[in-house]
């Protein structure tokens, strides 16, 4: 069996060899990081993780023990580097597949100014609790949000942890307009049981100014729903934001007062700070939100320039 030769073996966290891994065919679901010896031609042992609430885990799906070449993963690293470094200037929503237009009437938000669509159910046997209040659905606002209890068609956007329309999860709250414009648009996909995906296309801003368009997405799943390695219940995608006008994101009570788990990341900033943002998780831990670590591109990057600086050194080492 493979060991760690030296005490002072680098740890680095699975977060940010997820893609590695996953090239090399290798399930990460438990994996919580590496230990890589200072020694060239030495094993590499994959460190087990402990089990989080709602992620997948099959201690029967890694090796504890499975052997790598050092070399071979730094230069797997390397590459890996530079894909996520290239990835970092162009962010991605979460899916293509917008699933059904959420209305082409007026007074459905795909042809509309402050309206909604709902309730859009999560499937038989699911159900989310936000914020202590259990809900089977949830109700898609034109205006860049999500509501549960009732729709809403508020347009004066607030910070999410103060407003009092309703408990809301906002992708981008503000006056946003999709009246007479065939491009914009508002879809939403529930092909997933326990999954709901809304998603505003290209939506103008009010008065059907479609001179700057937004582009963002919202990912809810259940609480009986199984979340993946990397990912969360509640996920915010942005695409292309070229509306300036002010807006908030984030997610909130309903309640004027700022309770435990709100989350207000953007609050009365312009729509272009969330232009092409990285994707955002997080879990509900008893209904309140609690982040999910997503690495960065550029970490990958960094940690490319980490190993690159780790081989260099050793070549000194074996050199002397």
């Amino acid at each position: 069996m493979s060991q760690v030769i030296d005490s002072a073996a680098f740890f680095i966290q699975a977060q940010a060899l997820l893609f590695l891994l996953r090239r090399r065919n290798r399930s990460v679901s438990g994996l919580r990081g590496i230990c890589i010896p200072p020694r060239e031609g030495a094993a590499i042992r994959l460190v087990p993780a402990g089990v989080r609430n709602r992620v997948l885990f099959n201690p029967n799906q890694i090796q504890i023990q499975q052997e790598f070449s050092v070399k071979k993963l730094m230069k797997v690293l390397a590459a890996a580097s530079l894909a996520f470094a290239a990835a970092s200037s162009q962010a991605a929503l979460y899916t293509n597949s917008y699933g059904t237009n959420a209305g082409s009437n007026p007074g459905q938000p795909s042809d509309c100014d402050d309206c909604y669509s709902g309730v859009w159910s999560f499937g038989a046997g699911h159900s989310i609790n936000f914020f202590g209040t259990t809900y089977t659905g949830l109700y898609v606002g034109s205006n860049g949000y999500v509501t549960f209890g009732n729709g809403a068609t508020n347009y004066t956007t607030n910070p999410l942890n103060t407003q009092t329309v309703a408990p809301m999860i906002a992708g981008s709250y503000t006056d946003l307009d999709s009246r007479g414009d065939d491009i914009s648009n508002v879809f939403v996909n529930t092909s997933t049981p326990g999954q709901i995906i809304a998603t505003w296309d290209r939506v103008g801003h009010y008065s059907q100014n479609y001179s700057v368009r937004s582009l963002f997405q919202l990912v809810i799943r259940s609480d009986q729903s199984l979340i993946g390695p990397g990912e969360g219940q509640i996920g915010f995608f942005y695409g292309e934001i070229t509306d300036p006008s002010t807006t908030s994101a984030g997610f909130g009570d309903g309640l004027s007062s700022v309770n435990p788990g709100e989350v207000a990341f953007a609050s009365l900033v312009p729509g272009t700070q969330l232009s092409n943002n990285g994707p955002r998780w997080y879990n509900l831990e008893n209904g309140r939100p609690d982040p999910v670590d997503v690495p960065e591109p550029g970490s990958m990057a960094l940690l490319g320039l980490g190993i690159s600086g780790l081989a260099f050194l050793r070549r000194r080492k074996n050199a002397a």
